[in-house]
């Protein structure tokens, strides 16, 4: 990689595609996902989005079902 300069910039390409597209994983392997810097609505409408969202994740085979369950528990406030 440091020869061909980060294989000529493939990589960085790949990376670009893979964070556009919701499939960038860290070093763990757990998908990094987007997080809105905007406020979510008081009445909790944001935050079923985003659990609707990490069920979609958990369908595709994204993240795990005890990854989903964390990430529910977290955003739920438990």
């Amino acid at each position: 990689m440091i020869v061909t300069l980060g294989g000529f910039g493939i990589w960085m390409v790949i990376d670009c595609i893979l964070i556009l597209t919701n499939n960038f994983r860290d070093s763990d392997g757990m998908v990094i996902m987007y997080k809105s810097t905007t406020a979510s609505p008081p009445n909790g409408v944001g935050v079923a989005s985003e659990i609707e969202t990490l069920a979609s994740l958990k369908e595709r085979g994204f993240i795990t079902e005890e990854e989903f369950d964390i990430k529910k528990k977290h955003l739920l406030g438990l």
